[in-house]
């Protein structure tokens, strides 16, 4: 018998950005869902219930802030593991992130290995 896939949720509304996240993490061996928008990550979650989120805080529809706030009510994602991955360093938004209960904020772009380093240490904690 197989062994589940751990599932991870990237919400952001750049293509490329999807794109390396896909890249890095199925290359370790994880299922990688997506979406572009915003407003239709919860819907997602909801359907494939992830291990990880990687959210974007900048999104033209529903940004990340909002997103983490809807899923952070919803008993299935009380203590899902939701990564804010972002170019945003404003303070005030790192703050409310953490008062909504986010569990890593990372700045983009990104190193590929520091993302698998923290997606592993944060999934096996």
């Amino acid at each position: 018998m197989s062994e589940k896939k751990t599932v991870i949720l990237a919400v952001d509304d750049n293509e490329n950005v999807i794109e390396l996240i896909k890249e890095t993490l199925e290359g370790e061996d994880y299922d990688v869902i997506s979406t572009t928008r915003g407003a239709d990550a919860l819907e997602i979650a909801l359907k494939s219930t992830p291990d990880l989120i990687l959210l974007d805080l900048i999104m033209p529809d529903v940004d990340g802030l909002k997103v983490l706030k809807s899923m952070r009510k919803r008993p299935e994602f009380s203590q899902t593991p939701i990564v804010f991955l972002t170019a945003t360093k404003d303070e005030k938004t790192v703050k409310q992130g953490e008062k909504y209960g986010v569990t890593v904020y990372l700045t983009k772009p990104f190193s590929p290995l520091l993302l698998i380093k923290r997606v592993k240490s944060i999934l096996d904690s």
